[in-house]
């Protein structure tokens, strides 16, 4: 049996052990220093509409909150950072820098977006600010003023766009910050005042302009080795957008010619059976690069190149539709196909032994084909016709061939 001192003795042993323990608990639950999530983006926002007489209020600041959280949404995860959880105010924070800090701490992420929308009947205004949570600072902000309505959509892109670019401008000499890119990424393009965007234009970061051949983006901390989506953008042209899949690097990135939207063109050329002529075309388009309306006119003389022989004169005047059979709209190769109407006027002159004569020849095209291979600006175009004789001139009822039997084959070039 234990004796009483000894039974004292274990007793202090086992109390001191508990408190030890205790200790190293306590320790472990309050670390000396937060490990940050520095990747995702902690949104707060709140609204207010109490000073609007509509009973419609709440609902039209519901909508403008939804949409302005949306379009930070898109432009941070176009920038390469995650929008992480949203958290909603009961009321606009009377100290916005504390409760970012202090929610940012919460969730053990760095940055912190705090939106705030008040709307009224005839005024919508918000206000952004962008937290260090690790810093405890404010970072960048943007506020603005707008009618309420569907114009306000555009400003709060804008604002947003603004914003993070700001932001990202802040923080990119920022050691503290690891695994981003310390160069701005480099472009080249055959075409002068080529825009490039972070992203796409309407949600993106503008990179800046292809001048001379040659651009130097805009430098950004995007995060090392993370896909980036690119747009190269000019007026009058489709645009074009590529990935790069291991993001910023020290290759230039070479951005391809990019097509002419084309609403109209025009072109020339010749084909089988009019080699002794030629013909022009004009084309109109409802929908660019899509379906179109055609117009074409040929002339041409029919020759034998024997002795006493004589031109037989043709003019063809045709209208159509036509229409581009694949999706890409700024295809290099594209394959086209439609139907056509065109009459022609033939004239056979006088001679010492034949009587002038003239006739019109009605034909119909239920199809045609034609594969196009276009540049920016021009393309060049071969076309198959299949035309068909109504009987009403010199032409007899039927299906046609060229002089050297086979189809009726087109090639020319055009203009955009």
């Amino acid at each position: 049996m234990m004796s009483p001192k000894l039974h004292y003795y274990v007793l202090i042993l086992i109390i001191a052990a508990l408190g030890w323990g205790r200790g190293t608990l306590l320790a472990e639950e309050n670390p000396g220093e937060f490990q940050f999530d520095e990747r995702t983006v902690l949104m707060l926002w709140s609204q207010d509409s109490t000073e609007a007489s509509s009973g419609s209020a709440a609902g039209t600041a519901d909508q403008f909150s939804q949409y302005l959280l949306q379009s930070l949404r898109s432009i941070l995860t176009r920038a390469g950072y995650s929008p992480g959880e949203t958290i909603t105010l009961a009321l606009p924070s009377a100290n916005p820098l504390e409760t970012a800090i202090t929610k940012g701490q919460e969730q053990r992420i760095r940055w912190v977006f705090l939106a705030s929308i008040q709307v009224s009947e005839m005024n919508l205004s918000w206000n952004i600010g962008i937290y260090d949570a690790k810093r405890g600072s404010l970072r960048a902000s943007d506020n603005f003023s707008t009618f309420p309505g569907l114009s306000a959509l555009p400003a709060i892109d804008d604002s947003c766009q603004n914003l993070v670019q700001a932001w990202l401008g802040a923080i990119a000499q920022d050691v503290a910050i690891v695994n981003l890119t310390e160069n701005a990424q480099q472009f080249s393009g055959p075409q002068e005042d080529v825009e490039i965007w972070y992203g796409s234009k309407d949600t993106g970061v503008f990179a800046g302009m292809i001048k001379q051949g040659a651009l130097e983006g805009l430098y950004i901390p995007f995060p090392e080795g993370k896909p980036l989506t690119i747009e190269a953008w000019k007026e009058g042209y489709w645009p074009k957008t590529l990935v790069l899949p291991k993001g910023v690097t020290d290759q230039t990135v070479r951005i391809p010619a990019l097509q002419k939207r084309a609403s109209s063109v025009w072109g020339l050329g010749t084909g089988t059976g009019k080699l002794l002529g030629a013909t022009y075309l004009y084309r109109w388009y409802p929908v660019p690069d899509r379906f179109f309306l055609r117009f074409d006119t040929s002339l041409w003389a029919g020759y034998s190149f024997t002795p006493n022989a004589i031109p037989f004169w043709h003019d063809e005047l045709r209208i159509g539709v036509g229409l581009y059979l694949q999706n890409a709209v700024d295809g290099r190769l594209r394959l086209a196909s439609g139907s056509a109407l065109s009459g022609v006027i033939s004239v056979l002159p006088s001679s010492e032994k034949l009587v002038s004569r003239s006739a019109l020849d009605i034909l119909v095209e239920p199809l045609w084909v034609s594969l196009e291979y276009h540049f920016p600006r021009w393309a060049l175009t071969g076309e198959l016709r299949l035309p068909y004789a109504a009987g009403s001139g010199f032409l007899k009822q039927g299906w046609l061939e060229s002089s050297g039997g086979g189809p009726f084959f087109f090639m020319g070039v055009l203009i955009k």
